[in-house]
């Protein structure tokens, strides 16, 4: 089947496509090297792992290899879900190397872009899917998620495997029943809890199923996900005594959200807000991802948001646009340099950190002095306006809001926490509206 769907690809989209996997390729063999390189100068940690949450899931995947237990430094995580370390953990006995973990995401990766070209010819025609599937699999972030440990290309190639499923298929309850079980496998790769729920029924909603049919799928999917999930909520009750998925909302509030916007509004640095919510909730940062005092913190943060509801609503959706504008290639080579133990010369305050606190000066030095940098964002300005004209002419076809409520969803959910990374995750729906625009400007000038 696979084979069928190369062979239909058009000739220029299967040269990059082939061309793109062995530069993949290539790269994931000097990744080899560079671990080899860290070792023989004692850096940690070792590639395929790379610093902080790439690190944490190394440490589950090795906790449930050698413990058979899912902890870090011996307690019991409820921040992460098990879907990822299980994935990282089996992968590892099999092939003795985590390099078969990034091995197996470049595979992802591609098998992301044959659902994205597929998308798109649902959308309107297979060029406008290979055109959307050239530009994705050419994203240098794209490229540098496949070949470290995190948890990206594998919730990426299950999310688009579902909504294509959902919104391509007619109604039968087992195929429902197959799309609810991949998306709760998505869940459990990232949990997301409830949050996910809206992305996971959009494509149902914009199928062309009866209203009926889209009553009973709905049902059906939210009753198979709360299903599926229900043995870690159990796991949780049972182990510390509370009944939730994970620590998320709370570690999203505390640890992002309330002090990035303190520190915002007070003038003051991430670190110091971090250390004054500390003496609030009378916890150490650390213990912030313990779902036993998921409460405690999430309340304590709530309320400062809850304080000043319109300023921070604004805060919020403004410092949200790091999602649809932050550099790809900035974070390629800061995860790179993170790996080498290299000094990064970027900036921590980005661009629309200044843009929020309205210092015009420091916002416009910030967006023009790097020339790559400036370039890729109008790059991404232009597949953005350009998008919109598919908006608009397909205004009156579901699948067009489908496709564009995904990003923004996404968007308003990472808040500001949000940056390339999370990104990727609704690029392929921009870009499919995109390429339908660009193809039909090309189309007007023949």
């Amino acid at each position: 089947m696979i084979i069928k769907e190369i062979n239909s690809f058009s000739k220029w989209f299967k040269v990059i496509f082939f061309s793109i996997f062995i530069i993949y390729i290539i790269v994931w063999v000097f990744t080899i090297h560079l671990a080899n390189i860290q070792k023989v100068t004692n850096l940690e940690p070792v590639l395929p792992v790379v610093p902080q949450d790439s690190e944490e899931y190394k440490g589950l995947a090795d906790s449930i290899i050698q413990n058979y237990t899912f902890s870090s430094n011996g307690e019991i995580n409820t921040l992460r879900a098990p879907g990822y370390p299980f994935f990282v953990a089996t992968l590892k006995t099999v092939g003795r190397s985590y390099f078969l973990i990034s091995l197996i995401q470049i595979f992802l990766a591609f098998g992301s872009v044959i659902i994205i070209r597929r998308l798109g010819a649902l959308f309107h025609s297979h060029k406008v899917g290979e055109i959307a599937g050239a530009i994705f699999i050419l994203n240098p972030l794209v490229l540098t998620l496949s070949l470290i440990i995190l948890t990206d290309i594998l919730f990426l190639f299950l999310f688009l495997l579902g909504f294509y499923l959902a919104i391509s298929g007619h109604y039968n309850i087992k195929r429902i029943i197959f799309i609810s079980i991949i998306f709760a496998l998505a869940i459990y790769v990232r949990p997301m809890g409830v949050f996910a729920l809206p992305i996971f029924a959009v494509p149902f909603l914009a199928s062309k199923l009866s209203v009926k049919e889209k009553i009973k799928s709905l049902t059906i999917m939210i009753f198979v996900v709360l299903m599926a999930v229900s043995p870690w909520v159990y796991r949780n009750y049972k182990s510390i005594g509370v009944a939730d998925f994970t620590s998320f909302k709370a570690i999203n509030l505390a640890d992002y959200a309330a002090p990035l916007f303190l520190s915002n509004q007070n003038h003051t640095t991430l670190a110091e807000e971090r250390t004054n919510l500390e003496n609030k909730i009378g916890l150490k940062r650390g213990q912030w991802s313990d779902l036993r005092y998921s409460k405690q913190v999430s309340s304590v943060a709530q309320k400062i948001i809850l304080e000043h509801p319109f300023t921070y609503f604004k805060y919020h959706i403004s410092s949200s646009l790091p999602f649809i504008f932050s550099s790809s290639i900035q974070d390629t080579i800061i995860t790179y340099k993170e790996a080498m133990h290299i000094e990064n010369q970027f900036k921590k305050t980005g661009a629309i950190s200044y843009l929020v606190s309205r210092e015009w000066r420091l916002f416009f030095e910030s967006v023009t002095s790097v020339w790559w940098k400036i370039t890729e964002r109008m790059f991404w300005l232009i597949v953005y306006v350009v998008a919109m004209g598919t908006v608009w002419k397909e205004r009156k076809r579901k699948m067009t809001w489908a496709f564009i409520f995904i990003p923004i969803y996404l968007m308003i959910l990472a808040g500001p926490a949000a940056n390339a990374r999370y990104a990727i995750q609704g690029l392929p729906f921009v870009l499919i509206l995109f390429s339908n625009a660009f193809f039909n400007i090309l189309n007007r000038k023949k």
